[in-house]
C-alpha cells in the first residue's frame, strides 16, 4: 500500500506508475492524479502541444509514414478486429446521432441536395442513364421487385421518423413478405399490396410483425385508417 501525495489516499501499488530512481520503486502520487494532471497541462498548454506535434510531423513526414506503413501490414487482422469492435460498440449511437442532426437541420439538408441538384444536373443525369439498366433487369425478377418495393417503404418510414435498426433476419422478413404479394398477384391474377397494420403515418413501424397482404381494393379502402 502507499499513500498518494497529491490526493493523500492510501491506495494498492498497482495504482502506482513504476518510476525506477525512486527507492520503492512506484511514483508518488497515483495513475488518477497523473491523468488529470496531464489533463490540466494540456488544457493550458493545447496551442503550443499542437504546434510542436504539427512541426514534428512536418519534420518525419516520411520516416512517420513507413513506420506506419510497416505496423499496417504486420497487423491487418489486429487492426480490422479492433475497427469492427469500434463500429460495433458506436453503430447504435451513432445512429441515434444522425437521426437526430437530421431533425435538426431538415430545412438544411433540403437545400444543400436542391443546391447539389441545380449544380449538377449533367453529373445527376449520367448517374441516372448508367442506373437504368440495373432498374429495369430488377423490376424484372420477384426477389427484384420485393427488394425495390422494401427499399421504397423504408425511406418512406425514414422520412416519417418511424424506422427502426432491423436485424439482417427482420429485412430479410419484410423482403419476403413483398415477394410473396407478388406472388400472390401473379398466381391468382388479383392485384395485391402490402400494407402496414398500424399505418406509417399514425406512428407504425416499418418491422415485420406490422406487415399484412390485402388486395389492392381492400388496402385502398383502408387507408390510413387502424382496422
Amino acid at each position: 500500500m502507499k499513500i498518494c501525495k497529491v490526493c493523500h489516499i492510501e491506495k494498492q501499488l498497482t495504482d502506482f506508475r513504476k518510476v525506477k530512481i525512486n527507492k520503492d520503486g512506484y511514483c508518488g502520487y497515483c495513475k488518477a492524479c497523473e491523468k488529470e494532471k496531464k489533463k490540466k497541462y494540456y488544457l493550458k498548454n493545447k496551442e503550443n502541444i499542437m504546434e510542436e506535434v504539427k512541426k514534428y510531423y512536418r519534420n518525419n513526414k516520411d520516416s512517420i509514414k513507413k513506420t506506419q506503413t510497416i505496423y499496417i501490414n504486420n497487423n491487418k487482422e489486429k487492426i480490422s478486429l479492433a475497427q469492427s469492435k469500434s463500429y460495433l460498440k458506436s453503430k447504435k449511437e451513432r445512429l441515434l446521432g444522425q437521426k437526430r442532426w437530421y431533425e435538426n437541420n431538415k430545412e438544411k439538408q433540403k437545400n444543400n441536395a436542391k443546391e447539389y441538384r441545380k449544380n449538377n444536373k449533367e453529373s445527376i443525369a449520367i448517374n441516372d442513364e448508367k442506373r437504368k439498366p440495373h432498374r429495369k433487369a430488377m423490376r424484372q425478377t420477384e426477389e427484384g421487385r420485393a427488394k425495390n418495393s422494401s427499399s421504397c417503404m423504408k425511406y418512406k418510414a425514414i422520412k416519417l421518423g418511424t424506422s427502426v435498426n432491423n436485424t439482417k433476419e427482420e429485412n430479410y422478413l419484410i423482403e419476403c413478405v413483398y415477394a410473396f404479394s407478388s406472388f400472390k398477384q401473379l398466381t391468382t391474377g388479383i392485384p395485391q399490396h402490402v400494407d402496414h397494420i398500424m399505418p406509417l403515418s399514425k406512428g407504425g413501424l416499418h418491422h415485420p410483425s406490422n406487415l399484412q397482404i390485402l388486395t389492392a381494393i381492400a388496402n385502398m379502402s383502408k387507408g390510413a385508417k387502424i382496422i
